[in-house]
């Protein structure tokens, strides 16, 4: 009998007031914006460097706990 693998991805709820980090993450401008990366880097700067400065990948991986903290 073969062994069925299957991989669950859960991914944070953004709250309403930071919904418009999708939009960031999304857009090249935080490349080159400090402004734009600082925040990520405020909200879980640990977690930011992890992630080598990848807003998308950030967003997948920051806890629930702080996206309702910020």
């Amino acid at each position: 009998m073969k062994e069925t693998i299957y991989e669950l991805e859960v991914r944070p709820n953004i709250p309403e007031a930071l919904s418009g980090l999708h939009d960031l993450a999304s857009n090249l401008l935080y490349s080159w914006d400090r402004n734009t990366r600082g925040l990520f880097y405020r909200l879980d700067y640990v977690l930011w460097e992890q992630c080598d400065h990848n807003p998308k990948l950030f967003l997948n991986r920051v806890s629930q706990q702080v996206l309702e903290d910020a």
